[in-house]
């Protein structure tokens, strides 16, 4: 198994309103805000609420696109509509906490 890579969500928790940013393949600058606090500790989905802000240059970021300026309550609301396309029909981890940072606390 992989080690986390430092500074991720996962490992630093981040505080509501932050911009975190995918820095993976699949996520590479996608940009959400959350709007609750996400408390460290959690390599899966994110858990909170969130406004996607810029779907980046990562594998799925053509079908993010359209999403960009929405409010989600979770991850699966996102998978649902993206994973429609066929180039992101095995979209998983583009909101974990393992593959975002905190870009700016808020």
């Amino acid at each position: 198994m992989a080690k986390p890579k430092l500074g991720t969500v996962m490992e630093t928790g981040a505080p509501a309103g932050a911009v975190l940013i995918g820095i993976d393949d699949v996520n590479r600058g996608l940009r959400i805000r959350i709007l609750k606090a996400q408390k460290p500790g959690h390599s899966g989905w994110i858990e909170i609420g969130f406004e996607v802000l810029d779907a980046g240059t990562g594998t799925y970021a053509s079908a993010l696109q359209p999403l960009v300026g929405d409010q989600f309550v979770s991850v699966r609301e996102v998978l649902d509509r993206i994973r429609v396309e066929p180039s992101a029909s095995k979209a998983t981890f583009i909101l974990s906490g393992s593959t975002l940072r905190v870009e700016s606390a808020g």
